[in-house]
Parts: C-alpha cells; structure tokens; sequence
C-alpha cells in the first residue's frame, strides 16, 4: 500500500511493496506477525507454507483474525463480510498451522472484541497433520443457517406489510441477510464507526448514521446484527429510545 510506505517512510519502518514472498527480502524473519490477513487469502495454506520457507528453524508466525466461533455454531450468514474469504474458529485456525508443519505454541481469543490470536514455530522435527475434514460441522451450520434466513425474511416482511420504518445496526452484519430477501433500499442503516458517518458502503445508496442521529429520529423497528457487540448497543437504546 502506497499509504502504509508513507507512513513507514515517515516513522523510519522500511516497507516492502511487493507482495508475498517479496522477491527483495534482505533478511530471514525470526517473527512473521499478521493482523486481519489470513481471512482475505484465498488459498492459506500455500500462503503460510512460503511464510514458513522463509524462516529459519525456531522462527514464529502470529496471527491475529476474527473470531468466528459463535457464528459458525449458530449458522449466522453474517460472517459473509465484504473482502472475508475464510472463517476462523478455535478448531479451524490451530489446524491450519498444524496442516503446514508449525507447532501451535499458543492459542487464545482476544479480552474484548471478537478475535482469535494464534502463535506457531516452525520445528524441524515435526511433520504437517493432515487438514481437519468434517462435512458434519458444514451441515450443522447449513442446516441452522436456513432457519435463521427464514426467521429473518419472516419478521422483517411482516413489519414492512405493516408499514413501519425499519433500521438495521452494525450494516455490514445485515446485508448478507438482506441480500436474500434481494432488498437494498426503503431501510436506514446505522454504525457507531466515525469514518462512515454519513458515508455509504460499497453497492448501495443509504447512507450510515450513527447511534445519536437514531435517538434524535427513531425508527419503529432496529435489528442489532452484531453478536459481539449487541447486547451493549440494545441495553443503551432501550434506555434511549424505550418505545423503539
């Protein structure tokens, strides 16, 4: 990124525009630390092997990618974010490292927020596992994951039979949802993240206000679609806007 060696430029971080393996790298990493990368990497098991190939024996690799634990229990089709290609749980992830011939050192889920943390060495004497396969858990979330939509389309069609305004918090969470009602307009969206304020997201035309702007003008109906975050935004709102 253009901007990531501007910033490095200017605090005297030397950053390499390439992407991985750069073709340049001076050095053997002893450390290889990835924040909200490997859920963007379509293929990341070739990805991490040519991590691997470039350390030396002892060398670590840390990540750091969203928790999706819960949703994957619950067949929540939200976690199909804009630029996610994988889904990570506490199974999925270590068995990842373990696929590629790393030693899992240390796993854990983040003390606020919704994130995984994983830290792997690389040990000459220990041989890749195979990938875990179970078609059991895809069927669980499938299965749960169609009673969810059809609860979903259910009480969202029944509020706008009636008429009533509706509002959708944390809209990156919703639209995966609304996308198989194939309904993109006629709501309002919210989020508590500055930079969107009065913003849009990609592909559609509502632009997202935040918390303050839905207490001043309330709608009759608003799904909080985050499960990290929701019981803390619909407590506030309930004090808020007690007839919402």
């Amino acid at each position: 990124s253009p901007f990531a060696a501007t910033a490095g430029e200017r605090k005297g971080i030397k950053v390499i525009q390439e992407f991985f393996p750069p073709q340049h790298l001076d050095c053997i990493p002893d450390l290889i630390f990835q924040v909200v990368v490997l859920e963007h990497i379509e293929s990341p098991l070739p990805f991490l092997r040519s991590q691997v190939a470039c350390m030396e024996e002892g060398g670590i690799i840390v990540v750091n990618v969203p928790d999706c634990s819960k949703s994957l229990e619950r067949g929540d089709i939200s976690i199909a974010l804009h630029q996610h290609v994988n889904m990570f749980d506490m199974v999925s992830l270590p068995a990842l490292f373990r696929a590629v011939g790393l030693q899992v050192i240390k796993l854990e889920r983040s003390r606020y927020g919704s994130a995984l943390y994983c830290a792997a060495r690389k040990t000459k004497d220990l041989q890749s596992a195979a990938p875990v396969k179970d078609s059991g858990r895809w069927a669980r979330f499938e299965a749960q994951a169609g009673k969810n939509i059809e609860s979903f389309k259910s009480v969202v069609e029944d509020a706008r039979k009636a008429g009533d305004s509706i509002g959708f918090f944390m809209p990156q969470r919703a639209f995966p949802y609304l996308g198989m009602l194939d309904w993109f307009e006629g709501f309002r969206v919210f989020d508590n993240l500055n930079l969107w304020h009065h913003r849009y997201l990609d592909g559609t035309t509502v632009p997202v206000e935040n918390q303050a702007d839905l207490v001043e003008k309330p709608v009759d109906h608003i799904f909080v679609m985050s499960l990290t975050f929701g019981n803390e935004v619909a407590q506030q709102l309930r004090k808020d806007v007690p007839n919402m």
